[in-house]
């Protein structure tokens, strides 16, 4: 639940929201920032395969003919904290497996037990360095790219781990439309039919996918059929194909032998009711 995963913040200082695409991962670290900690104390960063050890503790950047030395976000935001130990500080690191996390942590993994310093090369000059209690980190990651490495045993051990499944059930009071069509069962059943062909947990549909801001109605997302025909012509439907890496027997078995050609208007409907009458 939330409230589970704030508690577990709280207690051990840094989590990793881990899942499929489409499950709220940064959704739910963004609540919890706005929810939990002032606006100014937040800080929220990208991980990416060139994010490197200088962005992230410090290092030397050449500027024009200038080389100078530049503090990198942790180290920067673990001052902050200890200079405001009244106060709680939180780093949100998106995408936290698109980097090589050891080489981004360095020596400074050990500073995540909080019991522990280590000394760190800042502009020339050896400094103690240490995480403060009052800092917390969350990081998201894509369970499902399969073109980033995993987490090392020293990073993860060290992070609570928290999974974050798709969840047909809560489209269930969430979406509606005008076409007689049920999103949970829908949801429901692709994934269903994603693990039997792939099995794999980590390749499944996430349920904000259904949750375009688009159509959002008074709290709802009131869906049309075109609307619903876009959102799975190229969003959905792209996914799956990626999920099952062009083979189309497995994309078939999957989505069913209509849906996967990409239909639209009356088509699209009929394709729709034959794959829930079909697989329910």
């Amino acid at each position: 639940s939330y409230e589970t995963i704030c508690e577990l913040l709280k207690k051990n200082y840094q989590l990793i929201l881990s899942g499929p695409p489409g499950t709220s991962k940064s959704y739910l670290a963004n609540k919890i920032g706005d929810d939990k900690f002032e606006k100014e104390n937040i800080t929220r960063i990208q991980f990416h395969p060139k994010y490197s050890y200088q962005d992230f503790i410090g290092g030397y950047i050449v500027r024009g003919t200038l080389v100078e030395y530049i503090q990198g976000v942790l180290y920067k935001l673990s001052n902050k904290a200890k200079e405001h130990g009244d106060k709680d500080f939180l780093l949100i690191i998106d995408e936290i497996n698109r980097a090589n996390v050891g080489q981004v942590f360095g020596e400074t993994i050990q500073c995540l037990d909080r019991n522990s310093s280590t000394q760190v090369l800042i502009d020339g000059v050896l400094q103690e360095f240490s995480l403060p209690t009052n800092l917390k980190i969350i990081g998201t990651m894509n369970t499902s790219d399969r073109s980033v490495g995993a987490i090392d045993f020293a990073i993860k051990r060290r992070f609570t781990s928290v999974y974050c499944p798709s969840d047909p059930d809560i489209l269930v009071d969430l979406c509606t439309n005008d076409f007689g069509f049920s999103f949970a069962d829908f949801l429901r059943t692709i994934n269903r039919k994603l693990f039997v062909t792939l099995k794999n947990k980590e390749l499944a549909v996430g349920h904000t996918f259904f949750l375009d801001k688009n159509i959002i109605d008074k709290g709802r997302f009131n869906w049309s059929i075109r609307d619903f025909e876009l959102m799975f012509n190229f969003k959905i439907l792209p996914l799956i194909e990626d999920f099952t890496k062009g083979n189309t027997v497995q994309l078939i078995e999957i989505i069913g032998p209509e849906l996967h050609e990409r239909l639209s208007g009356s088509d699209f409907k009929s394709a729709l009711d034959s794959y829930l009458n079909n697989e329910s």
